[in-house]
């Protein structure tokens, strides 16, 4: 009997019991949402730690050794990057300023923490579209841009001074002048970037000294391999500097991440959870519903289906309520990810990748739950009928 001629009994017995098949199907969407949620929270945890590291243009960084995270670099001489310039593979040097800013919303008054950043104004830190017809206005002291995607709502702000309004802010006792705005991103650690000239950082931030850099940013001439240089220079530097190429720095502060909170296994064992939960309920319908057909199984045992043919009619509904369920996890996990967008300003986002995982991990979830229910299968025996 051929697969497309057969007749589509395992759908036919699922839709007897609308009662039962709608709870297997909420058992499987809920199952799927968990999933979506606890691995795109994962996703974005990881990926918002890392927006400044990717807008970050230069090739390698020169940290402090008992750096450990971006926001929490220990300071070095700037004298270094001097003695790094001089290697005939830099093209050129810049240091970056980094510290945590106490910030109060300017409308709304809501205190939070914004991660500062003194960069030159005229250099090439920052790989931004936005920012360059704004360097101008960083050479100005007391000149500030603010992330757009800081939390908060910022869009009274930014039509003020798209229309030519003077915007003013009062921080740690400094009036600054909110230039413009830059979209860089939120993290679970931050709540968005202020950027601004060196000399303003240092207003901002008492007890700074000008010759004491947080991050050195290293472009590395056409033409040298990023590996040789930063070899090189790791040999010239003192060994309480460290230099790293860009997926090194991307790593190092992933790596503290998981050391403060092993986001994986934390996330990961939600996944597997929301996994067991899906896959138990299934398995709950599916064990009643052959339990409940067993007499007509042995009867088709009678007039000749083998048990594989028994098995395909199990395997059929464990697969239907796979495909039907993964619907509207997936509809529900979107209207989560839009919620979490709007009120958490994290950038949650599908991806083509998710989806196919989940698909994967749903159909799996279907197909153990329809192996083990289709283990009574064994107790169809036509002699209990004649």
């Amino acid at each position: 009997m051929r697969w497309l001629d057969r007749t589509a009994l395992g759908w036919i017995q699922l839709k007897h019991d609308r009662t039962r098949l709608l709870v297997s199907l909420f058992g499987v969407a809920v199952a799927d949402m968990l999933m979506f949620m606890q691995l795109g929270i994962l996703q974005t945890n990881y990926a918002s730690a890392t927006t400044l590291h990717e807008k970050l243009r230069a090739e390698l960084f020169v940290i402090s050794r008992k750096g450990e995270e971006l926001s929490n670099l220990f300071t070095f001489p700037r004298r270094r990057l001097m003695q790094i310039q001089a290697h005939p593979g830099v093209l050129a040097t810049e240091p970056l300023y980094i510290a945590p800013l106490p910030w109060s919303h300017p409308e709304t008054r809501q205190r939070g923490q914004l991660l500062a950043l003194g960069l030159e104004p005229m250099g090439r830190g920052l790989d931004l579209e936005q920012l360059q017809p704004l360097q101008g206005k960083l050479k100005l002291l007391d000149h500030i841009l603010l992330d757009s995607k800081s939390k908060g709502d910022y869009r009274h702000i930014q039509s003020q001074i798209e229309a030519g309004e003077v915007v003013t802010h009062e921080v740690e006792g400094h009036r600054l002048k909110i230039a413009g705005f830059v979209p860089l991103g939120t993290s679970f650690m931050r709540n968005g970037h202020l950027i601004c000239s060196p000399s303003t950082f240092l207003r901002l931030v008492p007890g700074r000294q000008p010759g004491q850099v947080s991050l050195g940013l290293v472009y590395v001439r056409p033409g040298w391999p990023i590996e040789q240089v930063a070899s090189q220079l790791a040999e010239r530097l003192p060994c309480e500097l460290r230099i790293l190429s860009k997926p090194q720095f991307r790593k190092m502060e992933l790596d503290h991440l998981n050391r403060q909170a092993p986001m994986t296994l934390i996330f990961g064992m939600m996944t597997v959870v929301g996994f067991v939960v899906g896959a138990a309920m299934m398995y709950q319908i599916l064990s009643m519903d052959v339990t409940d057909h067993l007499p007509e199984y042995a009867t088709f045992k009678a007039m000749g289906y083998s048990h594989g043919y028994l098995l395909t009619v199990v395997y059929e509904q464990a697969l239907i309520l796979s495909l039907i369920g993964y619907g509207p996890g997936l509809g529900a996990a979107l209207l989560l990810y839009s919620f979490v967008r709007s009120q958490a300003q994290l950038p949650i986002v599908m991806t083509g990748q998710r989806l196919l995982l989940v698909l994967a991990l749903t159909i799996l979830m279907g197909l153990i739950s329809g192996t083990l229910a289709a283990s009574k299968l064994r107790k169809a025996d036509p002699a209990d009928i004649f």
